[in-house]
């Protein structure tokens, strides 16, 4: 038995913490930026949903306004960029700045600021309609908080092309030809396993189980569970983590998937989607880059090597090219130039040979052609090809091949015809003292604040899932850890299942009359994508679900309520429908055929309030 040589530390223990540092804290750059992707995806999507319903949420004239909000406000610490804005130009001003950092996160630019851009942005859109927000809300502001701890920006960004660009800056054909390594050095940070815990948390306390339909039989109740359960287990097992990982992987979207088409959940399922690219390993990066590569063709790239700009072009598509299918080829060697193709061809456009169809394509069909193998660009490249979109990306094309001596010599680059001369390679700047302490000290600053948060986040787990934990809602959590959680909105009440299942919420109705005699409701109206369904989740907003199924017993809001439905002719922009009486009231659907339960709770202008509660046949 061989011993460990004196002064080091011991082996056994150096390979255990290895080993827990491989299973807990590593991730693959490319799962970190498909993560980025995820998440600015979702951003976005959520932002995209909100805007038809704006003026309602976002706006003074809606049915929680700015100071109504602020005077009865759900949390003691609340912060929205939105609190400022009144009106709807106002709020729509907002979304678009908010669509701005969702998009810089989407592409890896300046990584780390949009994404804290990004958190900003989503504090305010959700705590701006704090009394609306859901599950989903409270997991797109995990998944964002703590991926921002992450280097997101590694791979597939703009911020990877551009590091590459600087490291490796090619200056003839030969160094252009040896391709910049790809950076696939696994990543080992604490943040990893801070994410992943925040995923087995989530399904530990279960998010689905509230939502089952009356209708859902033991045995889904029973699977759902099983896999919800099994979750924890399946990603933090230190035994064959790879296959566990892909288990999951393969069980838990499509659990997730399966009980969200029913029961209309909203982003709670896109939002915990987001978090699986996490699980993707450097072993199945490789099979699915090995898949990619089989699948597309290999393509030769001429390029017109005096040209400076077509030289950066070329350095470009090298960083784009990540599964290695463009073989990037100067034209000075006329030898290597396809059947039928001359230098001067190459010297007036680029030229890309498919090496298995031997089919020539230039022009911006030459780009067309090259979308097909680089998967980021696939879909935009491919619309070159669209009718009346393919003749303006050619006159477009036309239009800078002819200007492209004037933009390498304005960007200081050699001129078309001026043979390459490589410059002096440059001096690496110094790394000094001051710059090596501030990057430490950024870095220090930047694992307290995951420490901090994660022990404030870790108070509100064993206070808010009562039902699991039991008795520790009364656990002391000190003022900071409370306003740290408020203003990051990252609430940690999952337990929602135990110990009866809730088959379904009430929701409110509002029976108005109009000038001329008739009957509308105008939050169905305003809200509902179907009035026929108007009575289950299918038919409903997943906003106007929370805001119809909490409204009757929040008195405070009633009087933005009353204000709002009075202010339907405004929205209509018909005199004849001034509402002059209203009755709203809250429904809870009976169980079983049974009887529903009406709840009246406001009323006006001519019918005044009438607290209390009927029963109607079902």
């Amino acid at each position: 038995m061989s011993e460990d040589p004196p002064g080091q530390p011991c082996g056994r223990v150096s390979r255990f913490r290895a080993r827990l540092r491989e299973t807990f804290c590593e991730a693959d750059p490319r799962s970190l930026g498909l993560l980025r992707m995820a998440v600015a995806t979702v951003l976005l999507v959520d932002l995209v949903r909100r805007w038809p319903t704006l003026p309602h949420w976002y706006t003074n004239t809606g049915l929680i306004p700015n100071h109504t909000l602020l005077a009865w406000p759900p949390q003691p610490h609340m912060f929205s960029l939105f609190f400022g804005a009144s009106s709807a130009l106002e709020a729509r001003v907002g979304f678009v700045l908010c669509g701005l950092a969702y998009l810089g996160l989407l592409v890896g630019y300046r990584t780390r600021l949009f994404h804290l851009c990004s958190l900003v942005a989503l504090g305010s859109l959700h705590t701006r309609t704090a009394f609306v927000e859901d599950g989903g809300d409270l997991v797109a502001h995990s998944l964002v908080l703590w991926t921002f701890f992450l280097p997101l920006g590694r791979r597939f960004s703009v911020d990877a092309v551009l590091a590459s660009l600087r490291e490796k800056p090619e200056h003839t054909p030969a160094e252009l030809s040896a391709r910049a390594p790809r950076d696939d050095a696994p990543v080992h940070d604490l943040a990893v396993l801070v994410v992943l815990l925040q995923l087995g948390v989530i399904y530990a306390f279960d998010t689905l189980g509230a939502y089952l339909p009356r209708w859902s039989s033991r045995a889904m109740r029973g699977a759902t569970l099983a896999i919800e359960g099994s979750a924890p287990l399946l990603i933090f097992s230190p035994w064959g983590r790879r296959w566990t990982r892909r288990l999951a992987l393969a069980l838990l979207p499509a659990m997730q998937v399966a009980v969200a088409i029913p029961l209309a959940l909203g982003m709670l399922t896109p939002n915990l989607l987001a978090f699986y690219p996490l699980l993707l390993s450097r072993q199945d990066w490789d099979a699915i880059t090995g898949w990619l590569r089989r699948r597309r063709p290999a393509l030769r790239v001429f390029y017109d090597v005096d040209c400076g700009f077509c030289f950066q072009c070329a350095r470009l598509l090298a960083r784009l090219d990540w599964l290695d299918r463009l073989e990037l080829l100067p034209n000075d060697d006329e030898a290597r130039l396809p059947k039928g193709v001359d230098r001067a061809l190459t010297e007036r456009t680029l030229v890309v040979e498919d090496t298995e169809s031997g089919r020539i394509s230039t022009r911006h069909h030459a780009f067309y052609a090259m979308s097909r193998v680089l998967p980021w660009v696939g879909l935009p490249g491919r619309l070159l090809v669209l009718p009346g979109v393919s003749q303006l990306a050619g006159r477009a094309y036309d239009a800078v091949a002819e200007a492209r001596a004037r933009i390498s010599t304005f960007l200081g680059m050699p001129a078309c015809g001026v043979p390459w001369a490589a410059p002096a390679p440059a001096e690496a700047p110094a790394d000094r003292p001051l710059t090596r302490a501030l990057r430490r000290g950024a870095r220090l600053c930047d694992r307290a604040a995951l420490a901090f948060l994660v022990a404030a986040t870790a108070t509100q787990i064993l206070r808010e899932n009562r039902a699991v934990l039991g008795g520790l809602e009364q656990l002391p959590q000190p003022t900071i850890f409370a306003a740290a959680v408020e203003y990051t909105r990252t609430f940690q009440g999952w337990s929602k299942l135990a110990p009866e299942v809730r088959n379904q919420d009430g929701y409110t109705v509002v029976d108005a009359v109009t000038s001329d005699g008739r009957h509308v409701d105008p939050l169905l109206e305003a809200f509902s994508r179907d009035a026929a369904l108007a009575g289950s989740r299918l038919g409903r907003s997943q906003p106007f679900d929370r805001y119809s199924a909490r409204i009757k017993d929040s008195g405070p809001y009633h009087r933005a309520l009353l204000e709002w439905i009075l202010r339907y002719p405004d929205r209509t922009g018909n005199p004849a429908d001034r509402i002059t009486s209203f009755e709203a009231s809250y429904v809870e659907p009976g169980v079983a055929g049974g009887e529903r339960k009406v709840t009246r709770f406001l009323g006006g202008p001519e019918a005044p309030a009438r607290p209390g509660s009927a029963t109607i046949a079902p």
